[in-house]
């Protein structure tokens, strides 16, 4: 059983971005290192092209940042 990216044209087993999000996740719990610069190196050895890993880990930090600002926002953290 593989995903298929269509805007990559590439397919990917599941269970290895399973494993790759759980490797990431202890890391980053244990270790209180961010996870972040990891992730691009991960999907590229998973056979996902540079520029794809890049936009992906952006695109994933940019979602973070805006429920982050929002969340902060509802608390009068934010001007």
């Amino acid at each position: 059983m593989e995903i298929f990216f269509p805007g990559v044209g590439i397919y990917m087993n599941p269970w290895l971005l399973v494993v790759l999000g759980l490797a990431l996740g202890v890391c980053t719990g244990f270790f209180g290192i961010g996870g972040g610069f990891m992730v691009t190196p991960g999907f590229n050895m998973l056979g996902m092209p540079m520029p794809y890993a890049i936009g992906t880990d952006l695109m994933q930090m940019a979602g973070k940042a805006v429920i982050s600002t929002l969340k902060h926002g509802t608390l009068g953290n934010v001007d």
